[in-house]
C-alpha cells in the first residue's frame, strides 16, 4: 500500500505556511499545544493518584514528547516573527541573559569540582 504524497514535501509546505503567519497568530499557534500539554502533565498526578501508575507514566511520557518535539519545532519556526514583537523581544533577551548567566555559573562550578 502506498501513501499518496511526499511527507517531506508536505512538511515543507506546512512550514512555509507557518512562516507566513503574522506575529500574533504565530504566538497563538505555539500557545495552542502548550495549552493542551501542560494541563495534561498535571492530569498525570491525578491519574497516578487513582492507582494507575503505568497509564500515568505513559500519559506523562506522551505529554513530554509532544511538548519537546511539536512545541519546539513550532517555536523554532515562529521565533523570528515573535521577535518582531517588542515585548517578546525584551522578554526573550531577559531570558537569554538569565540562561547564559546560569550556564556560566554551572560551568564554573563543574570546573572547580574537576580541579578538586
Amino acid at each position: 500500500m502506498q501513501i499518496a504524497g511526499d511527507p517531506k514535501r508536505s512538511a515543507r509546505r506546512l512550514r512555509l505556511q507557518i512562516e507566513r503567519l503574522p506575529p500574533y497568530p504565530a504566538l497563538f499557534l505555539v500557545a495552542g499545544p502548550l495549552a493542551v500539554v501542560e494541563p495534561l502533565k498535571l492530569a498525570t498526578v491525578f491519574i497516578a493518584g487513582e492507582g494507575h501508575w503505568i497509564t500515568s507514566g505513559l500519559v506523562l511520557l506522551f505529554a513530554y514528547a509532544v511538548s519537546l518535539f511539536a512545541t519546539h519545532w513550532l517555536f523554532v519556526i515562529v521565533k523570528p516573527k515573535l521577535l518582531t514583537l517588542r515585548w517578546f523581544a525584551r522578554l526573550w533577551a531577559s531570558f537569554a541573559r538569565v540562561r547564559d548567566k546560569a550556564r556560566r555559573w554551572i560551568r564554573k562550578r563543574v570546573s572547580r569540582l574537576r580541579m578538586s
